[in-house]
């Protein structure tokens, strides 16, 4: 119970009146000091029955049209009386709400109980987890010296995902059709499966059984055939790192690349596959874990997948790193130098310990060194951009080893930043990110695919032929 002002004006009225008769030795001051705590006395006790009378028939039910939203999208609260028992009439009986945290617009007003029920609007303009909170029931005497509130019904929460392109396109070379798992759903293991032997491929089977890396390495059509293996991990690595924040708002980098692990991690939940996730910040690395019994640890991955990362676009510095084959061959180049300069750099070629030392302060590199350890026939998805090459193709070599199997899921920056480079054409810039992605594609045990926005990429690609078609028409001119 809360007193009010006029409560405490009352009191300090009562005790003027007993100062007044102390000090002039009056016995008049005294009887009024004496009605004016017996008042408060009746109200206070009149209050308290009333108080429990409402305590024990007011009851509220509070509901929200949606525990899953999309960022922008609105929740409606409603509060109802789930009992029509008449309510003590000295009292005055209000509704509250509070504004859940992180929501937009204005505070709820409050409502009267004959007014039920009431309906209230929120909006997120951030993802993540949120509590709309239980109403508050707020009651006041009519003579306005006491109060108090108790909470009716339940608080809710809400879970409200990031806006996720509508537009992705998965592809490789070019080409449509490809799964969320890579080129074709038999060419990379899912739920429970792992690849096994290549065999050539027979005219009856369907083609979308075809191991395209193979076939292209081989020169003929070939099948892989998959063993059962149940308890086949899935390590999943998400770049959402500030060099991914370019494109259109909801049609970043990074958007995509949310929006992939999110299907893989979809998919893994749906085959029951453990699952680990990361997810690589410019400040820091955050992962979590699902067990194939545990769906709270998907939920988990699903939560850290769709926090909102609020960065300005940029790019990460260039790698300046070598490779390390690189690495042996200038050591060997240094071998017959005896300056001073070659003999400064010769220790850093010739440990190849530093090396992995230095790589290993990138965050990607990292995270699969740390993550794989010395795990064999696994299933790691990388999902980053084409910036830093060198540090991408050396994650990959790494994480395709122990006959663990990869598919990189890449955002070429050509597509997202079309104005990027003034000095070349958007079209040569991703014929040259094609050509890398090529490359890593040619890895044993790696696979390789695009995601971009619609068919960004397909009128990319026909710019590039108009524009070659133009070249030899003046050519031949």
């Amino acid at each position: 119970m809360k007193v009010t002002a006029r409560y405490v004006g009352s009191v300090l009225l009562a005790s003027v009146l007993v100062a007044w008769a102390l000090l002039f030795d009056r016995l008049e001051p005294l009887l009024g000091a004496a009605v004016i705590f017996g008042w408060l006395l009746s109200v206070q006790f009149s209050f308290t029955q009333n108080l429990l009378a409402a305590d024990r028939f007011l009851g509220l039910v509070s509901t929200v049209d949606s525990t899953v939203q999309t960022v922008g999208q609105t929740v409606s609260q409603t509060v109802f009386r789930d009992r029509a028992t008449e309510l003590p009439s000295d009292i005055v009986v209000s509704i509250e709400r509070q504004s859940p945290i992180g929501a937009s617009g204005a505070s709820p007003e409050p409502v009267s109980v004959d007014a039920l029920p009431a309906t209230m609007s929120y909006t997120w303009t951030t993802s993540g987890t949120f509590t709309v909170p239980a109403p508050e029931v707020h009651l006041a005497s009519l003579s306005g010296l006491v109060t108090e509130t108790i909470v009716r019904g339940e608080e809710s929460k809400v879970r409200v995902r990031p806006q996720l392109p509508r537009r992705l396109q998965i592809g490789a070379g070019g080409s449509r059709g490809v799964s969320a798992y890579g080129e074709h759903q038999s060419s990379t293991a899912s739920g429970g499966t792992v690849p096994a032997e290549l065999r050539e491929y027979g005219p009856e089977e369907d083609a979308g059984k075809i191991e395209w890396n193979a076939t292209a390495r081989l020169g003929t059509p070939y099948v892989r055939e998959f063993e059962g293996e149940t308890d086949r991990e899935t390590f999943l690595i998400v770049d959402q790192r500030s060099s991914l924040a370019v494109g259109a708002p909801g049609e970043t980098m990074a958007d995509y690349a949310r929006h992939y692990g999110l299907l893989v991690a979809g998919k893994a939940a749906e085959n029951g596959d453990p699952t680990r996730c990361s997810v690589l910040r410019d400040d820091s690395i955050e992962s979590v874990s699902a067990s194939a019994v545990a769906k709270q640890g998907y939920q988990s991955i699903e939560d850290l997948l769709s926090t909102s990362t609020r960065h300005t676009a940029g790019r990460r510095p260039q790698n300046e790193s070598i490779t390390a084959a690189d690495a042996r061959h200038r050591a060997r180049q240094l071998v017959d130098d005896e300056s001073r300069f070659s003999q400064t750099l010769r220790p850093f070629f010739e440990r190849p310990e530093q090396y992995i030392e230095r790589v290993s302060d990138r965050p990607l590199f990292e995270t699969v060194r740390r993550g794989l350890g010395t795990a064999t026939g696994g299933f790691t998805v990388i999902v980053t951009d084409d910036t830093d090459r060198v540090t991408l193709r050396e994650s990959v070599s790494l994480a395709a080893q122990n006959d663990n199997h990869v598919l990189v899921a890449l955002t070429p920056r050509s597509v997202f930043a079309p104005h990027d480079d003034p000095t070349t054409s958007q079209y040569e810039r991703y014929v040259d990110f094609e050509t890398f992605r090529r490359r890593i594609a040619g890895m044993e045990r790696v696979e390789a695919i695009t995601l971009t926005p619609g068919d960004t990429l397909s009128a990319l690609t026909e710019r590039g032929r108009r524009a070659r078609e133009n070249q030899r028409r003046e050519v031949k001119q």
